[in-house]
């Protein structure tokens, strides 16, 4: 086998000898080493540096180049001990530049300190006349020999004399690096937590954050702050002087999602009780950018979204909004406000925000409803529902205190107003309708002037409606045709009048007064001819008093009274001039006899029981003269009955015909069952004219008794 070369074992030699020679020194100097530094470091500190440095413990590595030291205790001196306390470094770490100190120069590539729990008192800033406060920033960092410093897993606290303000900052980790003529900064803290040793204010965060600093920009890769639930992030560019804290432009971004309620609740607590922070509920997100170029005016532009906003109590729901701030001014195209109440899109929204706040725009109202409004908004609940929908333009002053108006049209459908929130029972009630008008909105109530149309009505209506107190609207109308009322207290009513009135109410009960007078009245399919009356609800009770009114040839004077809660009706009614074809049309849709009557006479009735014709009581006292009744003239013709919970029975039924007389009398039921008697005497049969149709010339006086049986209802 071939030998190895010479050279070869030489190397093996000189590698061997070197390897020995420094297990030599490592084994016998570096421990004298160790000790010579940990010494020299607490006697360099004593005499050089402000803090004294007690280094228990120290290792040396090789690859890299560095120095590592155990717990080191720090002291400071006297100078100092008014803004620092003693504390402690867990490890500290100390990489040097190999490449450097080959040329004689000290380059610490990396200084690491970890496990530090640190207190500083900041002193009160002295005035200066600088125009730059942070002059000579950049070259200060740049003439120190460390390249990376990187403080991890450490705990900070720092107390600010002006304002008075506490900032405990844990488990932080920072890192700082040069870059050429920058510096790079990237820091993150599991808790930041601020508090104003005054006011007792406080507030905790996290944060993660990458800055770039240079003498002529600031570079924000990104900043994000976490509260909670609650996040916000913000990056972008900004140029000027940064020593002299002079930006002249920037290009930033921010966006945040927020647990409004979170938030709310700190910022009250925080900014004390003078402050009237709004009470906020719900979930926003916000994206928002922010420009500013040399000469221009500063331009935001911003999109706020929310979900289940709720604000002072108030229930906004979703509200998305895209826009701009420029020169004071708030530029909305959109900003749409949705709800299980309504939606309402504002439309060319303009905001100024100088001492007062003022606002314009167009509102376009969809889906309103009145009841789901104010228990949406926190406030009494009325027994008033109303679906509108229309386009106002508005204006309102929000700032010293909320002043709206709107004017415009709308289309209002299902308006309904009950005695109160406990009953299935209706005041009124309408299909649809149209306003036109105006309406005024501020802190404590809603103000309306309109002019409505119906399909075959028209009136106006005035109204204030009270977020504390209730309801009060007034209305009137020169044509109410009922058609276009689908309920009036669960009435039947037909006919048109002219109307002049007012409602009021609150969450416990309502009212509602008018004066109608109309034509072609019919109630409950009684006919009412033309008539006039004074109409009012309260306490369940429909009143229809001093009513008057005529028909083709009758009038008659009553009093109704409606009782809603038990379905009572109650009549006090007179005719002083009754024509007998009247009073068979009054009747007409609920009776119908196999006859007719004609002549005239006076009528005087009292009507009390359930709103049911056929179980009705009532007491019938009338008279008619001269006319006919199944085509047989009379002179007299007296009608008197009563009934009681529906079954009638005559008191006296007389046609009197010079000495002719014919009594009739019977019963009738519930069921529309009748059965009548007649009883005829010294009738001469050739003044009849039904007898007459038989075709024979027969003179005689004739006595007879007919019966009537069968239904009539």
């Amino acid at each position: 086998m071939k030998s190895l070369p010479r050279k070869f074992w030489i190397a093996i030699a000189l590698l061997a000898g070197t390897g020995f020679l420094f297990g030599a020194l490592v084994g016998f100097g570096v421990p004298k080493l160790k000790t010579y530094i940990l010494l020299k470091t607490e006697s360099f500190s004593q005499a050089r540096l402000p803090l004294r440095i007690l280094p228990k413990s120290i290792q040396f590595h090789l690859f890299p180049v560095a120095v590592s030291f155990g717990t080191l205790r720090v002291a400071p001196k006297e100078e100092l001990q008014s803004l620092i306390d003693p504390f402690e470094i867990g490890e500290a770490e100390v990489q040097i530049s190999l490449l450097k100190l080959l040329t004689g120069k000290l380059k610490i590539n990396r200084l690491a300190i970890r496990k530090t729990k640190l207190k500083l008192r900041l002193p009160e800033s002295k005035k200066t006349k600088s125009n730059k406060p942070l002059a000579g920033l950049f070259a200060a960092l740049q003439s120190i020999p460390l390249q990376n410093l990187d403080i991890e897993d450490s705990d900070i606290k720092i107390y600010l004399p002006n304002p008075k303000t506490e900032i405990s900052i844990s488990g932080l980790l920072l890192n700082a690096e040069k870059y050429n003529d920058e510096v790079g900064l990237q820091v993150s803290a599991d808790s930041i937590y601020l508090k104003d040793l005054v006011s007792k204010a406080d507030l905790r965060i996290g944060t993660d954050c990458k800055i770039f600093l240079s003498p002529d920009k600031i570079i924000i890769s990104h900043f994000n702050l976490v509260r909670g639930d609650s996040q916000f992030v913000i990056n972008g560019t900004a140029q000027g002087d940064i020593e002299a804290l002079q930006v002249r432009e920037y290009d930033m971004k921010v966006h945040g999602n927020f647990n409004l309620e979170s938030m709310s609740t700190w910022a009250a607590k925080a900014l004390g009780k003078s402050n009237q922070f709004p009470k906020m509920s719900g979930a926003a997100e916000l994206s928002a950018d922010f420009k500013l170029r040399p000469g221009q005016t500063e331009e935001y532009k911003f999109n706020l979204k929310t979900e289940n906003l709720k604000l002072r109590g108030y229930y906004f729901g979703s509200v998305q909004a895209k826009g701009s701030l420029l020169n004071k001014e708030v530029s909305i195209p959109s900003l749409l406000v949705k709800n299980d109440s309504y939606k309402v899109e504002l439309q060319n929204l303009k905001v100024s925000l100088n001492d007062q706040i003022r606002m314009t725009a167009t509102a376009k109202v969809s889906e309103l409803s009145i009841f789901e409004l104010f228990k949406n908004l926190g406030l009494k609940e009325i027994p008033l529902w109303l679906t509108a929908s229309g386009e106002l333009p508005c204006e309102a002053e929000i700032k010293p205190s909320l002043a709206l108006k709107c004017a415009g049209s709308i289309q209002g459908n299902n308006l309904l107003l009950r005695p109160n929130l406990k009953t299935d029972r209706t005041i009124v009630k309408l299909a649809s309708f149209s306003a036109t008008g105006s309406l005024q909105v501020n802190t404590e109530a809603v103000s309306f002037d309109a002019h409505l149309s119906m399909p075959n009505s028209n009136g106006a209506t005035q109204g204030r409606v009270s977020y504390d107190d209730g309801f009060h609207i007034k209305y009137q109308a020169d044509k109410l045709d009922f058609k276009d009322v689908s309920n009036l207290s669960d009435l039947k009513i037909e006919g048109s009048s002219q109307i002049n009135g007012e409602t009021s109410g609150d969450s416990s009960a309502a009212t509602m007064s008018l004066q109608m007078s109309g034509t072609d009245f019919w109630l409950s399919d009684f006919w009412l001819g033309s008539a006039k009356t004074n109409l009012s609800y309260a306490k369940g009770k429909l009143n229809f008093s001093n009513m008057s009114g005529h028909y083709n040839k009758s009038n008659y004077q009553a009093d109704v009274v409606l009782n809603l809660i038990e379905n009572q009706i109650s009549v006090m009614g007179r005719s002083q001039k009754l024509d007998g074809a009247d009073l068979l049309q009054i009747f007409g849709r609920k009776v119908k006899l196999p006859f007719a009557v004609t002549g005239t006479g006076s009528l005087q009735a009292k009507v009390w029981g359930p709103l049911q014709f056929n179980a009705l009581s009532y007491d019938i006292k009338s008279q008619i003269s001269r006319g006919s009744i199944w085509r047989e003239p009379f002179e007299q013709f007296l009608f008197d009955l009563h009934s009681r919970d529906g079954e009638v029975e005559t008191d006296r039924v007389q046609l009197v015909r010079g000495g002719q007389i014919i009594n009739l009398s019977g019963v009738g039921h519930p069921d529309g069952n009748i059965n009548v008697s007649a009883h005829a005497q010294n009738i001469k049969l050739e003044e009849s004219p039904n007898f007459e149709d038989f075709g024979l010339s027969i003179t005689s006086l004739a006595e007879f008794d007919l019966k009537l049986e069968g239904y009539v209802l």
